[in-house]
């Protein structure tokens, strides 16, 4: 059954961590200190990993949802979501993966990572003049 924002809030923390499944690998670690973890687990190369995309409340249900999917496009694509900052693809989301795919290859030092964030932060300035050249 999937997650809802009642279900995350009244959900209490017990003696372990206790995972509750949102489906398609993304599921919600709820710890014992009553710390909720957004987490999504998927395969590459034929290997399990876990990729961390925040904590709850700061990181919603919808945007854990559009991480996941952002994360799932990228593994179309045969890259990991690993390689990109996993905080990155949640604040980007879905609008990253798309309109700047192109930019973001090749991108794996986190220096070179926090340079793109920043650009973007700019605003719709910076892709106003991006999208002239894509």
């Amino acid at each position: 059954m999937p997650l809802t924002d009642v279900l995350i809030k009244n959900k209490k923390p017990e003696l372990k961590p206790v995972k509750c499944s949102d489906g398609g690998g993304l599921f919600l670690l709820v710890n014992p200190n009553d710390s909720k973890y957004w987490r999504l687990k998927y395969r590459f190369a034929g290997k399990e990993k876990v990729l961390a995309l925040g904590v709850y409340p700061d990181v919603t249900l919808r945007e854990a949802r559009e991480g996941r999917i952002a994360a799932r496009k990228l593994l179309k694509d045969g890259r990991t979501p690993a390689q990109i900052n996993g905080q990155l693809i949640l604040r980007l989301g879905l609008w990253f993966v798309i309109a700047l795919r192109p930019l973001s290859v090749g991108i794996t030092k986190p220096n070179r990572l926090h340079g793109l964030q920043a650009m973007l932060n700019n605003g719709w300035r910076i892709w106003n003049a991006m999208r002239c050249h894509l």
